[in-house]
Order: structure tokens, then C-alpha cells, then sequence
């Protein structure tokens, strides 16, 4: 069963790094939380290593650029950033595994959707783009635009899916959420959604970030004095049971921490980030999915 905490200061202490996520932790898309923080700095304080973890498209110097505007200080608040799309950029760079082996040298990439229409994330990566679905060698979602329902933008989308599926044409995800909270509280649809129809129907896809364990496996190399690379002595903290959590798990992270007010608050009944989580809610939402985080928490507060 997951323990309610108030106070991170009261668990942090055994671990020997923590793995934080983004937005819904450290962010809501566009304030920083004063009480992360708060909590990251001390956390920093006491000489455990910060590993920024995000489901984000974006490089990592673009990652940072937005923390900097936030006003969170590498060296203060965290010390390194993994993204999912740095992940993908270091694939297309350097094959390692057989989906990106089995694609050309240069392959063309067709583009499915966006969030704003930026693609830096391929700037100065070997590829090329089309806009013919015919020519492509796959296809590439790196976030979905404001504006529609799931519903709405899945239907957008599905003569283009049902025509890739056809000629077999693989997709590129570089961001595994499902959706993010947005700081009215509502739920704004990820790339990971249309991955996972796309998956679903039959499609060849290639999911960056949480919950694979892979990208975790970079987050242990970066904590100085890790044992073997490994989990065991790591606390990780989201606000999504199926990517942050469930990431954590499938890593063998030591303990996990589960931010309510993020996207599951509504499940949860929380309507401000001081409300008290009410157990019996917060147990039937794990049961449910069937994940259960060692820890959970409203916010992130020192």
C-alpha cells in the first residue's frame, strides 16, 4: 500500500539520487512550482544528485532554456536533463537498436503532428523531410496542437494512420505521455496517444521515454557514484502512475514518489495543491491500474 507523505524531507534521506519529472513536479507548463523549489534545492543541499527527467521533444539545451525562463539554476535546483527526444536524437545519430538500424542512413520523415510546429529536435540530425506520405521511410509525432479533444485529433488523423498502416510505414514517437495537466487543471492529449492507436492497429512504433526503462538506465550514468548503473538506492518522483511510475518500476528504481495534483487530480477529487489526498481514493486508483507507488504526496514540498 502507498505511503501518504506531506513532507519529502521526512523519506529522501537513504537515497543516494533522485529522478525528478517536469511538468506536473517541477512546472505546470508555464509557472514554476515555488515548493519544488524549495524542496529541490534542499534536496541538492544535502549532496544528492538531481536528474531532470521529461517526456519532452525537446532537445536538451531547449529543455534547459525553459527551466532557466522558469527560474530553475542547474547546479541548484538539478544537475542533469534526459528528454525523450534527446533519446531519439542519439538513436538517429547512432543506430543502437533494430528499429532505427532497419531505417536508411538518411531517412526521409514525414510529419504527423506537432504541438507548435517546432521540429528542432531534428536540427542537425541525419535525416530529410517529405510531405508525401509515399516517400517516407517513417513518420515522426513529436506532439499533438491545442485545440481538440482526444477524440477529435485521433480522427484527424486516422485516413493518414490508415494509409501509413497499409504501406507499413513505422512512426517515430518521441514523447510517450498520454496527456499533461495544464495549469486550469484540464488534460491536454500527448503524442503517446496516437503511438499507442497507431501500435494498436498494427504499426511499427518506436516509443521514447518513461515508462521505458532504457532512458532511466541514462538518468543512473549521470548520478555520480551509482552502483553499476543501476536503481537501488534511487528515488523517482512523477505525477503519471502509467509513465513516471510504472517507468520507475520496469527500472528498478529503489522507491517511488507520486505527485497527486498533477494529472490524476481530478481522479482524486483534489481541487488545490494543498488539499489532503483522501487514501481510500488515492488506493482505488492504484488497484485500478494496477500501480502502486511507494510514496504519494499533493505536491512537492520540502
Amino acid at each position: 500500500m502507498t505511503k501518504i507523505i506531506t513532507h519529502i524531507r521526512d523519506i529522501v534521506e537513504p537515497f543516494s539520487a533522485i529522478i525528478v519529472d517536469q511538468w506536473g513536479v517541477m512546472h505546470d507548463g508555464h509557472r514554476a512550482s515555488a515548493n519544488a523549489m524549495v524542496a529541490l534545492e534542499e534536496i541538492h543541499r544535502l549532496g544528492k544528485p538531481i536528474i531532470s527527467l521529461s517526456n519532452s521533444s525537446r532537445p536538451r539545451d531547449e529543455s534547459k532554456v525553459m527551466l532557466d525562463r522558469l527560474g530553475f539554476e542547474q547546479g541548484r535546483h538539478y544537475d542533469h536533463i534526459i528528454t525523450s527526444g534527446a533519446d531519439m536524437q542519439d538513436q538517429l545519430l547512432e543506430p543502437r537498436d533494430e528499429f532505427y538500424k532497419a531505417l536508411p542512413s538518411n531517412p526521409r520523415l514525414f510529419v504527423l503532428a506537432t504541438f507548435d510546429g517546432d521540429l528542432s529536435l531534428l536540427r542537425n540530425i541525419p535525416c530529410s523531410l517529405t510531405y508525401e506520405l509515399e516517400d517516407a521511410d517513417a513518420m515522426i509525432i513529436t506532439g499533438l496542437a491545442k485545440g481538440q479533444g482526444k477524440g477529435e485529433k485521433l480522427r484527424a488523423l486516422e485516413d493518414t494512420l490508415a494509409r501509413a498502416l497499409r504501406m507499413d510505414i513505422p512512426l517515430i514517437c518521441p514523447n510517450a505521455d498520454m496527456a499533461v495537466a495544464l495549469p486550469d487543471g484540464s488534460l491536454h492529449p500527448c503524442a503517446g496517444v496516437i503511438a499507442k492507436y497507431y501500435e494498436q492497429e498494427g504499426g511499427r512504433v518506436r516509443l521514447h521515454g518513461k515508462p521505458d526503462p532504457h532512458i532511466y538506465y541514462s538518468c543512473f550514468t549521470f548520478a555520480e557514484g551509482m552502483k553499476r548503473a543501476s536503481g537501488e538506492n534511487v528515488l523517482a518522483i512523477g505525477d503519471s502512475l502509467a509513465n513516471d511510475i510504472q517507468g520507475a518500476q520496469n527500472a528498478n528504481c529503489a522507491a517511488s514518489l507520486f505527485i497527486a495534483s498533477g494529472i490524476h487530480r481530478h481522479d482524486l477529487g483534489l481541487q488545490r495543491n494543498d488539499d489532503e489526498i483522501n487514501a481510500k481514493k488515492l488506493n482505488e486508483l492504484t488497484e485500478r491500474v494496477n500501480i502502486v507507488p511507494t510514496f504519494a504526496m499533493n505536491e512537492l514540498l520540502w
